[in-house]
């Protein structure tokens, strides 16, 4: 039997440990879907139109893709997990291009390398600690401040580098004298990094950093830190060869020491007001800990690790100064995903070397303060930053659906002057005849998201059943066409049935519009494979409405069937569009949360 020190927290089990975190994790997901719900798009947006839908998607579909190409540079970058991810994603929506798909995949992503940056600091948290642990993982998960990376699915190239590094230092944190496989680990997982971003080389020096610290601190060897060291230098000189020349980024880059000096400050005080007061408040725990470590040739695993990220992430404070600087410029939101891990690490060495001494010395109530004050300031500023990201949301929200309208117009046969009055923004890149070139495209054509998918052409030719618009006058005009059993001179009174042509479809299922009384008596519309297998569209009357139906096609090779052998009633239907089977399960689970919360976001 062991007992619990007198002065020492009470640690819960594991169990208990796990379920907070899991907890905390759940609440996270759930708000970062409901902002996908309601702000996200599925539509292209920006570096995917050039990056993604031409250069990867395309030759995919065309069968002209090599595995190297996976390599090439994307501006700076050599984003391999992203263009592998996307390609995954990609072929099991049936080669179908979704935005939204893609993003939901970031989130889980986005959640696993969370659980595994916060992992080795909640489990040493005491009972008492592990709820406000579990609020501030929320906190930090769930507003949107990062927003870019949210709602866009090839920014994941960010949370890969994340999860490398982490794990490279988690490794070299497990390390100890004579034990290789972690070395190996460490290596490995830098070398990967290399393949997220062109800032992933900077995982090579945060890991030999880490790597003295622990030999300083007997964890690992001579000879580990001498391999460590040498192998860490040439990953790091490979992946600045790796980084290709970006012209277009050029105006990005200081021009003057104090330009650079300005960029760098503002990010290490991030998210508080740029100041080199506010940054050393911020960065003095993790500067005390080096100082600690090498002078007392002491340090945790935990602490090493913690760390190790504060180190990382100082190095890409010191890389966006360099590489993005924009003056009178607000930070861009994708790289806060990664200083918020700056802060965080520094916050939690921070208590950890406060905690102890708070304990021998009896300053349990100067630690709550400082607990309490640091973290009420951070998530202060973090909620500040997550409503400014919620207005630049609603704004691309806008964006989006302006975007929509003008690609459909130009798909629909307006073509380029679908775009004249159009700004880039409301076309969805910078661009407009690159992604205008795109859409004149076939294969293009094919892989496009639902929202701008043209329907399929469905042949009805010798049916004199069908007229369009088909429709009661009443009900509204649908903007794609329709056809239906209601004429203007005989109303409900034509009867009959009619087959179609018999289209073929690669997707698992079809979207189309219906209005009028389908599902009374004697009505139906149904889809017959050339086996002779029939499946009935199932729904209620929609009256003078149109109402959206999903319906999985029975073969690859199928056939309308229309019939209406009742002279009271009428029905009317839109062509047919495609869509995957990861966007109609994203589609669903999205709509159920806007309707179960019933936030859709601010009024246009």
């Amino acid at each position: 039997m062991t007992s619990t020190p007198v002065g020492t927290p009470e640690v819960p089990s594991r169990l208990l440990h796990g379920a907070s975190l899991f907890t905390a994790l759940a609440v996270v997901v759930l708000v970062r879907l409901i902002v996908l719900a309601v702000y996200g798009s599925e539509i292209p947006y920006w570096d995917q139109w050039d990056g993604m839908v031409v250069k990867l998607y395309k030759p995919a579909a065309d069968e002209t893709l090599a595995f190297a190409d996976l390599f090439k540079p994307h501006n700076e970058h050599v984003i391999f997990f992203t263009r592998l991810t996307g390609l995954v994603l990609f072929w099991l929506n049936g080669a179908q291009f979704d935005n939204l798909v893609e993003a939901c995949a970031n989130i889980g992503l986005y959640t696993a390398v969370l659980a595994l940056v916060a992992w080795p600091w909640f489990r040493g948290l005491s009972t008492g600690a592990l709820f406000s642990g579990a609020v501030g993982l929320v906190m930090i998960g769930a507003i949107p401040y990062g927003w870019e990376n949210l709602v866009s699915g090839v920014q994941n190239a960010f949370y890969f580098m994340v999860g490398w590094t982490a794990l490279a230092l988690l490794a070299v944190a497990r390390a100890r004298p004579g034990r290789w496989l972690p070395i190996a680990a460490a290596l490995a997982c830098t070398f990967l990094s290399l393949l997220t971003l062109a800032s992933g080389c900077l995982a090579a020096p945060a890991v030999a950093g880490a790597a003295l610290v622990a030999f300083r601190a007997g964890r690992i060897d001579r000879r580990q830190l001498v391999v460590l060291g040498s192998v860490l230098a040439a990953l790091f000189a490979l992946g600045i060869g790796l980084m290709a020349p970006a012209p277009h980024h050029g105006s990005m880059h200081p021009t003057t020491v104090a330009q650079f000096l300005a960029a760098t400050r503002d990010t290490l005080s991030w998210p508080l007001p740029a100041s080199w007061t506010i940054a050393a408040l911020i960065w003095w725990p993790a500067a005390v800990s080096t100082l600690v470590a090498l002078r007392r040739r002491m340090m945790t695993g935990t602490d090493l690790f913690y760390l190790g990220i504060a180190g990382w992430v100082l190095l890409q404070c010191l890389a966006i100064g360099y590489s993005r600087y924009a003056p009178g410029a607000t930070l861009a939101s994708r790289y806060t995903d990664v200083l918020v891990l700056g802060v965080a690490a520094n916050l939690i060495l921070a208590l950890r070397h406060w905690q102890p001494a708070a304990m021998r010395t009896g300053a349990a109530v100067a630690t709550g303060v400082y607990v309490i004050l640091a973290s009420a300031t951070l998530f202060t500023a973090l909620g500040i930053w997550g409503l400014h990201g919620i207005t630049k949301l609603e704004s691309l929200r806008q964006n989006q659906a302006a975007a929509t309208t003008h690609l459909r117009h130009f798909l629909h046969g307006a073509g380029r002057s679908a775009f004249e009055q159009a700004t880039p923004q409301q076309v969805g890149h910078p661009n407009k005849e690159l992604v205008a070139r795109a859409l004149d495209d076939a294969t293009v054509r094919s892989l496009l998201p639902m929202a701008i998918r043209l329907p399929l052409a469905v042949d009805w030719s010798g049916c004199a059943l069908l007229v369009a618009p088909g429709a009661f006058p009443t009900t509204p005009a649908w903007p794609a066409g329709s056809l239906g059993t209601f004429a203007a001179g005989t109303g409900n009174a034509a009867t009959g049935t009619c087959t179609s042509a018999t289209l073929q479809s690669r997707s698992r299922y079809l979207r189309f519009p219906v209005a009028g009384y389908l599902g009374m008596p004697r009505l139906s519309l149904a889809l017959k494979s050339d086996d002779g297998t029939m499946r009935t569209v199932e729904t209620p009357p929609a009256h003078e409405a149109w109402i959206p139906l999903v319906v999985r096609p029975p073969s690859d090779a199928f056939a309308f069937v229309v019939s209406d052998d009742n002279p009271e009633y009428w029905f009317a239907f839109g062509a047919p569009v495609e869509q995957g089977r990861l966007s109609y399960a994203t589609a669903r689970l999205l709509d159920t949360l806007r309707d179960r919360t019933g936030w859709r976001g601010p009024s246009p």
